[in-house]
């Protein structure tokens, strides 16, 4: 077994010699980082978790201290302290390592063993030719292990007495020079009377060395975790840092606005953890040139094992957010803000079957302009978008946004306008800074030294404004969101919301002329949450971040592009309005606007609608066909409203709008449908539509005949089937499709 782990140790001897402990001068020199004013932040030395001090920053008295305990004779030996270890092989126990060689062991992880002895002494030696004894001090002090994950000296005087090292008391400083030794053990509570011996001990033996130290303080471990205002930016600066880093770097987070949201993110996450919300994150990104301003990770780093999790990492389903992109490409490709949209059931093919999407309320509102189906984040309105331009053009544009798609568009299908794709925060945050900069977007850029880093956006202008001006525009979102919301600040702002699915991430995303915010809460074991929306949980804190961003200067609003006019359309069709539409409002266009008046609205002659009988002129809405099922179900059908009108329930038109011929108004030709395997089969139906001149005309499907009715209810099967309308057996009608 002994010449086995001996000649494991070969290769990893030489490749150590060369490498990871033989260090060249000035290698093992802290890092330290100051925000874009100058103000510390901290310090790095690329390991995740560490927080280093230089030497510099250690009291006198602690080094002292701690080399009278551990090394008394380190700044005269070469890394090998031979009285020392002769008076140790004479009395046969053990102690003989120098500081050297302990941070040999730290380092390399070299097992305790005998016979490794010679091959840490030798490396010692050679890390003393190579290095100055404040560089082994310093990373000596900066790695020593002690209460679980609790690294370095500055580590330990936050752990165990909640203070900075340069306010410890003698008998504190004595404390850590005696823990070194076992941490774990000396630290327990049973073990206190033992340690506060040592510590007096050494105490003693630094009187005799001159020193002016006190044995009768009190011993009290707090054990506490540091705190850091900064931990999640510091790891992913460490990660992004290019090697060897330089001994100072200037870096473009804005510390007092990371402490603010901090802040923020911390009482945010206490006041929804009565709804199951215990992890957040938190980002701020000027899009100018891409500079970090704040990135906190979550609220508390040390709040439990997950609060070490940097939830701006980690890749989650971001809901609704991307309906943004899904538009500003639809617009790209000819769309208007007046396009009319359905909001009405459907069913789209997708990588894992058939998607049967519904909205946020559970409701389907008909023909809506784009304008509201986006502000008002209203799903099958953005499904039937990317349906129409190519699930493609998504997938493409958002891996040409910097966001690393893991599956192919066919996977995704349409659900991807929906999120149902798996993104960090942070990748959106990137992507998302194409809107205020409309034909680019930017990367992160960490260091103030280092140039912008800016890529060409798949968007082009006019879709990115457009978008930007849906989004920002309260009135537009009133009916989902209400009159008020966490988006009025005072000045423009557009935001967008997401929730994915069962409440399990629900996240916010504001920017501005120059800024773009992002925050996320939920849970990371993927625990739902209750019913957490935009609005109520991540979207309170990007709104105090643009208000803590802009403290100071109101933002530029938005510059509209120079092609961009406003005309008058119907409220209703998105058309030039007619005489007869009874609601008309304003639109912007950034290309021509609506040419075709509206014929929604039009004249109808009905009868009975007047007290002596006979026909009557009225004016009603006339939906198209695509639109007709859905007015039937929602008494807004032709024949309804003719009812209504005359304020008399048999009122009836006097001349079908299709003429004298009945037609299937649903299902549409070709139409795909799937069985729900969650329902039972008797529950599983499909209702088939007609209108015009019914009377006579007969249903039948698959040759099998129905009574007349503008309505009937056909249990689902699975097979291609084909529908026909037939009066006196001629067949006036067909259509096909298949239901999976």
């Amino acid at each position: 077994m002994l010449w086995n782990e001996f000649f494991a140790l070969i290769p990893f001897f030489f490749s150590l010699w060369s490498t990871a402990v033989l260090p060249q001068r000035g290698s093992l020199a802290i890092t330290e980082v100051r925000d874009r004013h100058g103000e510390r932040i901290g310090f790095l030395d690329f390991r995740a978790g560490v927080k280093p001090l230089p030497l510099r920053e250690i009291p006198a008295s602690l080094q002292e201290v701690i080399l009278l305990a551990e090394d008394r004779r380190f700044y005269q030996h070469a890394g090998i302290d031979y009285p020392r270890l002769l008076s140790a092989l004479v009395h046969q126990e053990g102690g003989a390592s120098t500081i050297t060689q302990q941070w040999v062991r730290l380092r390399a992880d070299i097992p305790r063993r005998w016979w490794t002895k010679p091959l840490v002494m030798t490396l010692a030696v050679q890390i003393e030719n190579r290095a100055t004894k404040k560089q082994i001090l310093e990373a000596y002090l900066n790695h020593i292990p002690f209460a679980g994950d609790v690294e370095g000296i500055g580590a330990a005087a936050e752990y165990y007495f909640g203070k900075n090292v340069s306010a410890l008391s003698p008998g504190e400083e004595a404390t850590l020079a005696v823990l070194i030794r076992s941490p774990a053990g000396l630290a327990r509570v049973d073990r206190r009377v033992l340690l506060k011996g040592l510590r007096n001990t050494l105490l003693a033996k630094t009187q005799r060395e001159g020193l002016t130290l006190s044995q009768n303080e009190p011993l009290i471990l707090l054990g506490r975790r540091p705190h850091s205002t900064a931990f999640h930016y510091l790891e992913q600066l460490a990660r992004v840092t290019p090697r060897p880093a330089p001994a100072l770097l200037q870096v473009t987070l804005d510390l007092n606005l990371q402490r603010q949201l901090k802040k923020n993110l911390k009482e945010e996450i206490d006041r929804l953890q009565k709804r199951g919300v215990r992890h957040g994150a938190l980002v701020v990104m000027d899009a100018s040139q891409g500079d970090v301003l704040a990135y906190v990770g979550s609220a508390d780093y040390f709040s439990d094992d997950a609060g070490r999790i940097d939830g701006l990492q980690v890749a989650r389903q971001p809901g609704s957010i991307l309906k943004a992109f899904t538009y500003a490409l639809a617009f790209d490709q000819g769309y208007s803000a007046a396009s009319i949209l359905p909001d009405t059931p459907g069913a789209f093919r997708s990588g894992n079957g058939v998607y049967r999407p519904r909205n946020y309320d559970e409701r389907f509102s008909g023909p809506r302009r784009a304008r509201e189906a986006l502000a008002n984040s209203l799903n099958l309105p953005a499904l039937m978008l990317l349906d129409r331009i190519g699930p493609h053009r998504l997938h493409e544009a958002l891996l040409s946004l910097g966001i690393p798609l893991k599956r192919e568009v066919d996977f995704y299908g349409v659900g991807l306008t929906l999120g149902n794709a798996e993104i960090t925060p942070f990748h959106l945050l990137q992507s998302f800074s194409s809107m205020p900069r409309q034909t680019s977007w930017t990367s992160a850029r960490w260091l103030m030294s280092e140039p912008a880093k800016i890529h060409r956006s798949p968007l082009k202008a006019d879709g990115a404004w457009l978008v930007t001006d849906i989004l920002k525009d309260r009135h537009a979102r009133m009916e989902a969101f209400g009159e008020r919301t966490v988006f009025d600040v005072p000045f423009e702002m557009a935001a967008k919301t997401g929730t994915s699915t069962d409440y399990r991430d629900n996240w916010a995303i504001a920017w501005t002329k120059h800024h773009v915010t992002l925050a996320w809460v939920g849970n990371h074991d993927q625990r739902p949450m209750q019913r957490v929306s935009g609005i109520t949980g991540a979207g309170p804190l990007v709104r105090a971040s643009m208000l803590a961003v802009h403290a100071q200067n109101t933002p530029e609003a938005f510059t509209p592009p120079e092609s961009m006019v406003v005309r008058p359309v119907c409220a209703l069709s998105g058309m030039s309005p007619g005489n007869h539409c009874p609601r008309v409002l304003d639109e912007k266009f950034v290309t021509a606007g609506p040419i075709k008046p509206c014929d929604w609205h039009r004249e109808t002659l009905a009868q009975s609608c007047d007290p002596v009988g006979g026909t009557q002129t009225v004016v009603a809405t006339h939906y198209p066909e695509e639109y007709q099922a859905w007015a039937h179900d929602h008494q807004e059908g032709l024949e309804s409203q003719v009812s209504r009108l005359c304020q008399n329930p048999e009122a009836v038109l006097a001349a079908a709008p299709s003429g004298d011929q009945a037609v299937i108004t649903y299902p549409i030709d070709g139409a795909i449908f799937a069985m729900d395997p969650d329902l039972p089969l008797e529950r599983q139906s499909l209702s088939l539509r007609m209108s015009g001149q019914v009377r006579g005309v007969e249903w039948e499907v698959n040759g099998k005949r129905y009574p007349s009715a503008t309505r009937l209810d056909w249990p689902l099967e699975r097979g291609r089937h084909v529908i026909r309308l037939v009066k006196e057996d001629k067949i006036t009608e067909e259509v096909k499709i298949l239901v999976r």
